[in-house]
Order: structure tokens, then sequence, then C-alpha cells
């Protein structure tokens, strides 16, 4: 289907189209759903037990720092309501990261395909997962770092190069791979956006041709999630210390 930008939507068809978004999401999502096991404060995506864990997750689409102006969930539609908890419960927070593209069904649905298609990537993990921690960091994407931090520790990056990354500064490497992957994405990240020849031909060496191809589509669909993250303001959870305090 070829999407067209001549005119608004009716609600009807908004509301099918969530639907289907969240259809589509869910094998995106699902992988960051099942994360588990607590490293740090915000590093795991445990089910809220205490009361005040609960009251923190709650479905809220008037979140503080949410901009999306969303109705109340007692004002919503039946179908959006049960969208926007289903979204938000995947993580659970008060509002999931792809709550905005309920409001572009189309693009939601295309954003979520190409998500789950990554989830099919022939890159190792820990490459993977480097790729998102490094492109989180570069935005100071707060949800995707803690919603993504558990899974990295579990593919095999160790707790010193997160702290590092997360810091600002250079890790230490034992693996060469990882290793290679960093360089890689601090040139593409860098104030020059340009990956030298022989940084990428280190890289490609390692992991392989279509691996180097696949890693760049994934650092730019987290730049593209980072992005959403930090513009609209998706919160994490109020009991979670935010990996990165707003800069003063």
């Amino acid at each position: 289907m070829t999407a067209t930008r001549t005119g608004a939507p009716n609600t009807r068809n908004v509301v099918m189209a969530v639907g289907l978004l969240l259809c589509v999401a869910a094998g995106a999502g699902q992988a960051q759903a099942q994360a588990a096991g607590q490293q740090r404060p915000g590093s795991a995506l445990t089910a809220p037990r205490t009361p005040a864990e609960i009251e923190a997750t709650r479905p809220n689409p008037q979140a503080p720092g949410f901009r999306i102006p969303l109705p109340p969930l007692d004002q919503m539609e039946p179908a959006q309501r049960e969208a926007f908890i289903a979204n938000s419960a995947q993580y659970p927070t008060p509002v999931g990261p792809r709550v905005p593209l309920m409001l572009t069904p189309e693009v939601g649905a295309a954003w979520a395909g190409f998500g789950a298609a990554l989830q099919k990537s022939a890159l190792p993990q820990d490459i993977y997962e480097l790729t998102i921690m490094m492109t989180a960091a570069e935005w100071r994407a707060n949800f995707e770092w803690w919603v993504h931090e558990s899974q990295a520790l579990k593919s095999g990056l160790s707790p010193a190069v997160l702290e590092a990354i997360r810091r600002g500064r250079r890790p230490k490497f034992d693996n060469p791979g990882q290793e290679a992957t960093y360089q890689f994405m601090v040139e593409l990240l860098g104030e020059k956006h340009r990956v030298s020849d022989a940084t990428y031909e280190r890289l490609r060496a390692i992991i392989g041709t279509r691996q180097i191809v696949e890693l760049t589509a994934v650092a730019g669909h987290y730049t593209n999630v980072s992005m959403g993250i930090v513009a609209h303001g998706i919160p994490i959870r109020s009991d979670v210390k935010p990996p990165f305090p707003e800069r003063k």
C-alpha cells in the first residue's frame, strides 16, 4: 500500500490502523519486553511488585514530560485505550516509545516492520547491542539506554564498557569485534560523520560485509528511536534514576 498525504484519516481508520500497528510491533518489541534480571537500578524490565513500583509503571498518557496531547485513559475510545495500554505495558512504563506513532499509523506500521526485520539480523548479539547503546548514549536517550542495558550485559558487554560509554569515555576492550565496532560508531557518530577506510575494513574483516550493512541499519533505526524519545519526551519510570541527567 502506498501512503498518501492528502487529508486526515477518520477516527475509525485510525483506530483500526492502531490495532494493526500493535500487531506488527509486537514481534519487534518482544525481545525488549522479555529483558529481565536486575544489574543496577533501571537496568531491567521486571514486572512491578510493590505499590510504589505499580504506581510508577501505571499507563498514563499525561505523564510528566510527555509532549503528545492525548486524552486521559477514561476519555479515550476503547480501541485507542487498549492500544495505549498494550504499548506501554510491554516495557512496563507510563508511556511506551511507540505511542506517538499511534497518530501516524501507516508510518508506525512501516517503522515497526523495519524493527522486526532487524531482529533477524546476522549480527552477533553483543555487536548489535553495542551499536544500540552507543546510539542511545549519543542522543542521551534515557529510555533507550534503560530498556537495552540489561540485554547488553547479557550479550557479553561488560559493565565497565557500558559505564565508560555512558560517561562518554573510551572503554578498554578484550574483544576485537567490540573494539572495532566501537571505533566504527565513534567515527560514524562523530563530528565529521565519516568512517575511515582502515576502520571500515577492520570491522568488515571481523564481522563480514552483510553484517556491516546491517550494523549501519541498526544504528540508523535506533537513531530514529532515540530522536523520537528525546523529541516527544518519552519518560522512564519515576522510580528509575535517569542514566543521562539533563545538562544544565
